[in-house]
């Protein structure tokens, strides 16, 4: 038996028993990408594991098996009616069929299957960044495992819209290098990052490999999978990306480009106004030496997803869902920076404290006796005495 047979069936409040199930449809040999109404998360939720080519099962559970095609070029074909005169499927059988599939996904089940009547929450997917040690954990090992591929990674990685990764350097310093006697400066320069082996936690110079950093707050890590290297994965959307196909012959006889740009629109119409005086072959080199780790997800991953990591709406709700990422990015930009920690030696405690200097207990301090410091002690006690004498008068029925 299996672990997911061997499992309970029935647990829709299992966040790692559905990352389970959705795991099973990772092989593109056996499952091909459904629209958004159909896709393998929304399958998974119900309770349905992939057991085949385009077939799902409730294994554990009712035992029922579906077979869910919606590509004639595979050999399966549902019905002749959605097939047109040229063999391909008409866009109204297309959105039928859709519809059809989407309402199996519940009825599909026996009656007396309990995934029948109630399936996974819609927040089942999202990713817990509410705990910030574990968070910031987790991304530091999610870094050290694409630094293990510095030489595999691509020269040039995109960025979304709102992430800038130098910004972030100072704050995730003291994560990265716990034991360093020296922060780099809050502003951090765009400069090349010029990284071919893990980098090496120097005292005098440490380094931090911002495309590794990038990958790793969008989700992505080193693939555990050591028999191909240069693999980087998603635990989460369950999907994995050769980085040499983003590598061009060219690029690893010249040095690493730049930081990633800020935003993908705009390092696209860049590369789009240098094409015009290049071949067809150096544009198609340009254009997969770069990699998008956004668009590398799949669409439902709750880091690019700010529905999914947020689950339904409250009621009344105008704020927009934000993805993992920018929750991430949020909470990192929430810690103190590199800048505003001790360095490394100081015994001067006001150096701890950032802000304004506290140095009037310090300097009264000095050169006083012990009898000296106890007489104003019990003369500030004596005026806050008086202070709360003021204005009280004498009881009632008591004369003097």
């Amino acid at each position: 038996m299996t672990e997911l047979q061997m499992a309970p069936n029935y647990a829709p409040w299992d966040r790692n028993a559905f990352l389970d199930r959705l795991g099973t449809f990772r092989n593109v040999e056996e499952w091909m990408s459904k629209p958004d109404e159909i896709t393998e998360a929304q399958w998974a939720k119900r309770g349905w594991t992939c057991v085949g080519p385009e077939t799902v099962g409730c294994i554990g559970g009712c035992g029922k098996e579906l077979l869910i095609p919606l590509e004639p070029t595979r050999g399966i074909e549902p019905s002749e009616e959605a097939v047109d005169d040229h063999h391909e499927w008409s866009e109204e059988a297309h959105k039928e069929l859709v519809r059809k599939y989407t309402e199996m996904i519940v009825t599909g089940h026996e009656e007396g299957c309990l995934w029948r009547t109630r399936g996974c929450d819609a927040t089942i997917h999202r990713i817990p960044l509410v705990h910030q040690v574990t968070t910031l954990d987790a991304l530091k090992k999610r870094y050290e495992s694409l630094c293990e591929m510095s030489s595999d990674l691509p020269s040039n990685v995109l960025t979304p819209q709102g992430l800038n990764v130098s910004r972030l350097l100072p704050y995730l310093f003291r994560i990265f290098y716990p034991n360093a006697t020296r922060a780099p400066p809050d502003d951090h320069p765009s400069s090349p990052t010029r990284t071919s082996s893990p980098p090496t936690r120097s005292a005098d110079q440490p380094t931090i490999n911002t495309r590794a950093l990038t990958l790793a707050i969008l989700g992505w890590q080193g693939d555990a999978d050591h028999s191909i290297s240069g693999i980087a994965s998603c635990p989460i959307c369950f999907r994995r990306v050769g980085l040499w196909l983003f590598k061009s012959p060219l690029s690893s006889s010249m040095s690493p480009a730049v930081s990633p740009p800020q935003s993908p629109i705009q390092d696209q119409s860049s590369c789009d106004s240098r094409a015009t005086s290049t071949t067809f072959s150096d544009r198609d080199e340009s254009i997969i030496n770069r990699l998008d780790p956004v668009s590398e997800h799949r669409d439902y991953c709750p880091w690019i997803n700010g529905k999914t990591q947020s689950g339904d709406p409250a009621p009344g709700s105008t704020e927009e869902p934000q993805p993992g990422w920018e929750v991430l990015r949020k909470m990192i930009m929430n810690r103190r920076p590199a800048s505003m920690y001790p360095k490394a030696g100081a015994t001067n405690r006001q150096s701890i404290i950032p802000g304004p200097r506290v140095e009037w207990s310090i300097s009264e301090s000095k050169g006083k006796t012990t009898e000296d410091k106890d007489k104003e002690r019990w003369a500030r006690l004596k005026k806050l005495k008086e202070v709360f004498k003021f204005g009280k008068k004498p009881k009632a029925g008591k004369k003097k």
